[in-house]
């Protein structure tokens, strides 16, 4: 390298390098690690329960509160996939109502906006099913 090739790549190291900076702030800033949309805080005490099932990983109650539906998922212990999403089954098997993302152990709360007759938990980056449970 040169004198001359020396100086440019310098003067296009001190232009790209804060650019490159900038836009990974920007970019992280739209990244959504651990924000759960879906999960929402129960105020009041819990509604009329409807519909229960539970299994060994799961425990899953369907409750009404207020002409709101409320499904509250208990996870027992981790799943094994890196990502799983939670879907509503319908009494039309053919529509399904994504809820939110599980991410660990622990509970989680999902308003649903009509009754739904049972849960399936997917993996969306392997296109697998994980577990599916009807009331």
């Amino acid at each position: 390298m040169d004198a001359a090739l020396r100086k440019r790549h310098k003067y296009m190291w001190l232009v790209i390098a804060p650019v490159m900076v900038v836009l990974i702030v920007l970019a992280s800033k739209d990244l959504s690690f651990s924000s759960n949309t879906g999960m929402l805080e129960q105020k009041s005490g819990p509604g009329k329960i409807l519909k229960t099932v539970e299994n060994g990983k799961i425990q899953v109650f369907l409750m009404e509160d207020s002409e709101k539906y409320l499904l509250q998922v208990t996870l027992k212990s981790p799943i094994r996939a890196t990502s799983s999403v939670l879907v509503g089954l319908t009494d039309d098997s053919k529509k399904e109502l994504v809820l939110g993302q599980l991410e660990g152990v622990g509970t989680y709360s999902f308003q649903v906006s009509e009754s739904i007759e049972g849960i399936l938990l997917k993996d969306p980056i392997k296109n697998q099913q994980i577990l599916k449970l009807e009331f």
